[in-house]
């Protein structure tokens, strides 16, 4: 998978009520924050907002072949997936091998056969630090200076939404036991 170096994504371990609080709060500076940067178009996505977002026209789109009815559960139960398992997914993709932990992360770019991101973590238990944090990662954020060889501007962003994401994550919503067979079977022939 190929993640959008224009999203930088909070990722976590475990929920943080007090941190997700704070992210909900300030969004609004969070995007401030992003306008700021003339560097790169960034866009900040905080899945528990995101996976709200996700309406069946959305999986029909990526995948018509689903019928309606298949669409709309596959939404909802993208809905109950948990930004924990969202975050390890991401993390895998890119290859990172380490612990997984409350933090900003941005997929740059794959070169020379490995993937290059900046993943920083958020101090849990320093509230009064975290709008410097999240002001300072997102403002020093810059265009990546080598840009992948072969691949046009389109095929270098990659949206949450498109087909192979879904594809993706479907093994994982598979494991928790939430899509049937059927829906699973009608999306993967759609992919292919």
């Amino acid at each position: 998978m190929e993640l959008n170096p224009n999203h930088i994504i909070y990722l976590e371990d475990s929920y943080r009520p007090l941190l997700n609080k704070f992210i909900r709060k300030n969004r609004q500076r969070i995007d401030k924050y992003i306008s700021k940067n003339k560097n790169v178009n960034l866009q900040f996505v905080y899945f528990p907002e995101f996976k709200n977002k996700i309406a069946y026209k959305n999986v029909l789109y990526a995948h018509p072949g689903l019928k309606p009815d298949e669409a709309n559960q596959f939404a909802e139960q993208m809905k109950t997936l948990e930004n924990s398992e969202f975050s390890n997914h991401i993390l895998n993709q890119a290859g990172y091998k380490g612990s997984i932990y409350p933090g900003l992360f941005r997929y740059i770019r794959f070169l020379n056969g490995k993937h290059h991101y900046k993943y920083e973590a958020i101090q849990v238990n320093k509230r009064l630090v975290w709008r410097k944090f999240f002001r300072n990662f997102i403002l020093e954020q810059e265009r990546p200076s080598i840009e992948v060889p072969g691949k046009s501007e389109e095929e270098r962003r990659h949206s949450l939404l498109c087909p192979t994401t879904f594809m993706e994550l479907l093994p994982l919503i598979n494991r928790m036991g939430l899509v049937t067979a059927t829906a699973t079977t009608a999306a993967m022939a759609t992919a292919t």
